[in-house]
């Protein structure tokens, strides 16, 4: 018996194949592209982290557009800070990182501030990478511990606004800077206050340096990183061997908010961080001010004994 093949179907039968043949030809091309751009998910190679209101959050957003750093987009993941995150395992925080590729040496960034401040963490890094770089910014203390208040009292008085919980804003707020920062039985600065504690920065960046090589850490200076982003973004790439890309005119000053704003569109429109930042501090009592650097003078100086650099904190 004879079968006879209607041409049409002979025509549908090759040009299914030649699709075929195609598609498998681009999968050959793009995995072989990959695996010459080795491009996957890395772990990171550079972590951010520093004290909390000095520059984290900044830093982090004006290196984002160098284009050989590429960044988780979950702002802050600290996996090896929070324990549910760090439960999870290796390989569930890879997934988290961005693709990236050996060619052009693009390099895997996380932030989080928390990391420098917990040794704890800082063993876990170390034990993922022995080889990893830290980019730690720091301010003037005594500021800084100001902007933590000022931060927390906004945030308390939202939420209240939020809850609609008049009587609990002001039974908790009625209380100043002053209030949380001196001890009145003694006069002196409340010690035990943890915006104090997290402030004595010479606590943290030993243990810093006890488990990682100073070759290995960069500090950025917060007060100059506000004023000049610039020559402190430039000396980042240094550290991590990028090629400088940021420039002059990549910043405009924003008078309202007091500090500099990424431009696009040849300076054009600024791109500036959010209404949370830059958030004005309360007048402080000259006499509680004078308290706060005395007792933070002493520890400034060891801080720059131990780094080998002077920040002008005074």
């Amino acid at each position: 018996m004879i079968t006879i093949v209607k041409p049409w179907k002979k025509m549908r039968s090759r040009t299914i194949w030649i699709i075929v043949g195609i598609i498998s030809t681009l999968i050959v091309i793009y995995y072989f592209q990959n695996k010459e751009a080795d491009i996957s998910r890395r772990l990171p190679k550079v972590l951010i982290s520093g004290a909390a209101k000095c520059g984290t959050t900044a830093l982090a957003t004006f290196l984002r557009f160098h284009p050989q750093l590429k960044f988780t987009d979950q702002e802050e993941v600290c996996y090896f800070s929070r324990y549910k995150h760090f439960s999870k395992g290796t390989d569930w925080y890879r997934n988290l990182m961005p693709l990236s590729s050996k060619i052009g040496g693009e390099l895997t960034v996380e932030k989080c501030p928390d990391y420098w401040e917990q040794i704890q963490a800082l063993e876990r890094i170390h034990g993922m990478d022995s080889d990893i770089r830290l980019l730690i910014i720091l301010c003037n203390p005594v500021k800084q511990v100001i902007s933590r208040y000022t931060q927390r009292k906004n945030s308390w008085l939202h939420k209240a606004e939020q809850l609609h919980n008049i009587q609990t804003k002001g039974q908790t707020w009625n209380l100043t800077f002053e209030d949380f920062a001196i001890d009145p039985s003694t006069g002196g600065v409340r010690v035990e206050w943890d915006a104090i504690q997290k402030a004595i920065f010479i606590n943290h960046i030993r243990n810093v340096f006890y488990i990682f090589e100073n070759s290995q850490v960069h500090i950025i200076d917060g007060d100059n990183f506000v004023h000049n982003p610039v020559f402190e973004l430039r000396k980042v790439e240094t550290f991590l061997g990028l090629g400088h890309v940021f420039k002059d005119d990549f910043f405009a000053y924003d008078e309202e908010k007091g500090f500099y704003c990424m431009t696009t569109d040849k300076g054009k429109h600024k791109n500036c961080l959010s209404k949370a930042k830059g958030r004005p501090h309360p007048r402080i009592d000259g006499t509680v001010m004078k308290k706060l650097k005395s007792f933070f003078w002493p520890r400034n100086e060891e801080f720059y004994g131990l780094i080998g650099r002077r920040y002008n904190w005074e």
